[in-house]
């Protein structure tokens, strides 16, 4: 069985970083298909005096000038501890179907880590430090298409909120928020979340090297996967070497060589879900969350936020009347973030579109899952193709 790459080998066709209050930057990644270039002006050649003529821009500047995203951009929000791979399914499916995907690593997370000053966050900062990066990369007017996983969804509420609150809901095309929750109303006063978050969510996170995540993988796939999801047959992955013989062939194989046909049989057997994701972890758990000692600091003030988030009734209330299409996605058997809270969250939105994306917290996310999920997605932006 080959290794899964969560982005599928992939690339971004920008990246760079945004200045975000605090002193902090925040690193993100583009991808689909550029724009085309901009036509340079007709019998010149590129920096040509006759190109810098009457005033126009040199080459440099064009490009400057020129924009890096057009058509269908979805901003994109991980959730808690993600860094960009760990969504690269969606990424995948998203860009087949010619949208352009901006996803960002959250400020003291992965490679927006350096720099980033120590302290306690929220959701409603993690939603400003989202909307610099789409200002940064789609243009201060630009408009967008939004959808967050989990934590991911909690923070595009509040980002939500602040395009109702500062008069800008025309940017937003579309939302879809997946697998979230509004958050706790009763939930730990702001000077003792950093002490809960070293107690409760640093141990379950930190992983000191490749031995410590294997013995940590089966439970971390039982709480994020449905059971029945993960003992499910893999679908083909890219490089396979040609189709596998059928048990019963495989058996007879077995036996006529001298050896064990039932070991034979099961080697025969196609790879389960289970099997793909527990080798993608082991192969590239680094660059999907951080899970590192090193990474513990970020992943401390990360679960601050966390820990700070609440929509109410009255923002929620805002949403709604402001005539924002937002769409949302549950898990029905979801251990993270139950489904009443999922379900609550969607009626209090008055979402006209609600669909299930799976059994398990992050069942839409990974291989054929995303199917459904991505689906879901696009009848939330309203795309025709659904």
């Amino acid at each position: 069985m080959s290794s899964v790459e969560p982005l599928g080998g992939l690339t971004p066709y920008a990246t760079g970083y945004t200045a975000v209050s605090g002193g902090a930057r925040i690193y993100w990644e583009l991808y689909g298909n550029p724009p085309p270039p901009e036509p340079k002006p007709a019998g010149a050649q590129p920096g040509s005096d006759a190109a810098k003529a009457d005033g126009g821009p040199t080459q440099g500047q064009a490009q400057a000038q020129a924009p890096i995203t057009t058509g269908r951009v979805l901003l994109l929000i991980n959730g808690f501890g993600g860094k960009i791979p760990f969504m690269g399914f969606v990424v995948q499916r998203f860009v087949r179907l010619g949208y352009q995907v901006l996803v960002h690593e959250a400020r003291g997370l992965g490679r927006s880590a350096p720099g980033c000053p120590p302290g306690r966050q929220t959701t409603r900062l993690l939603a400003r430090d989202a909307l610099a990066v789409a200002d940064a990369v789609v243009g201060p007017g630009g408009a967008f298409y939004l959808m967050g996983v989990s934590m991911g969804g909690m923070v595009c509420q509040e980002l939500l909120h602040r395009l109702v609150a500062t008069g800008r809901t025309s940017r937003l095309r579309a939302a879809f928020l997946v697998v979230t929750s509004p958050g706790k109303r009763w939930r730990a006063l702001p000077w003792r979340r950093a002490a809960r978050a070293r107690r409760e969510t640093l141990p379950a996170m930190r992983c000191e090297d490749d031995e410590a995540l294997a013995a940590r993988l089966p439970g971390m796939l039982g709480m994020l996967h449905d059971q029945a999801f993960l003992d499910g047959p893999a679908p083909p992955q890219p490089g396979a070497r040609g189709a596998k013989p059928p048990p019963a062939a495989a058996a007879a194989e077995g036996e006529q060589a001298g050896g064990d046909p039932a070991s034979a049989a099961a080697k025969a057997e196609p790879p389960t879900r289970r099997d793909v994701l527990t080798d993608m972890w082991q192969q590239h758990w680094r660059s999907l969350t951080c899970m590192t000692p090193e990474e513990m600091d970020g992943v401390l003030w990360h679960a601050t936020a966390h820990q700070s988030h609440h929509m109410g009734p009255r923002r929620l209330a805002a949403i709604r009347r402001s005539g924002m299409r937002v769409g949302v996605g549950i898990a029905a058997a979801d251990v993270v973030h139950p489904p009443a809270e999922q379900r609550w969250l969607a009626e209090r939105l008055g979402s006209a579109e609600v669909h299930e994306v799976g059994r398990g917290h992050c069942d839409g996310c990974v291989l054929d899952g995303t199917a459904a999920l991505v689906g879901a997605a696009l009848a939330a932006f309203g795309d025709s193709r659904v």
